[in-house]
């Protein structure tokens, strides 16, 4: 009984009434939000304001050493600690090592953290030779520098 009562009252759900008239209002203007005078200047569009603070994951150029990877490579190879292996007793191996950062538009270096961890020293070793670096060239988006997260693997070699 429900389901023939269902049956016939569904098809009444979707047909129109001829009586019925449909009133047509104007859509009316929705209002942007307004931002206080002071956070933005004349030259300054919204974006380029939501863009002034956000950490950019991906960018068109990425942030890097100066010096490209030539000298990052030159870099780690007088910096890196030697002795690491001797100190800790790693077992002989390859150990990729990644070491998250933001890279500010200043080139300067924070919020340094390890993705990895291999243990035996690795990962503070990499960190350190990144804070005691010099600043990097800052990444850039749409003709902007911007900060950005840098993602750095380090590559150990144990023998």
């Amino acid at each position: 009984m429900k389901k023939i009562l269902f049956t016939l009252l569904f098809p009444m759900l979707f047909t129109s009434n001829p009586k019925a008239q449909t009133v047509k209002e104007p859509v009316k203007n929705i209002p942007s939000p307004k931002l206080p005078k002071e956070t933005l200047s004349k030259n300054d569009s919204v974006s380029n304001f939501e863009m002034e603070d956000r950490i950019f994951q991906k960018t068109e150029i990425e942030a890097e050493f100066p010096g490209g990877a030539n000298a990052w490579e030159k870099y780690l190879q007088s910096n890196l600690n030697a002795n690491l292996n001797s100190e800790n007793k790693i077992p002989n191996g390859t150990y990729v090592v990644f070491i998250r950062f933001i890279v500010a538009k200043d080139g300067t270096i924070s919020n340094l953290a390890a993705e990895t961890r291999h243990g035996y020293g690795m990962e503070e070793e990499a960190m350190r030779v990144i804070k005691i670096g010099p600043k990097w060239i800052p990444a850039m988006q749409n003709g902007n520098i911007v900060k950005a997260f840098r993602r750095q693997p380090f590559t150990f070699l144990f023998k």
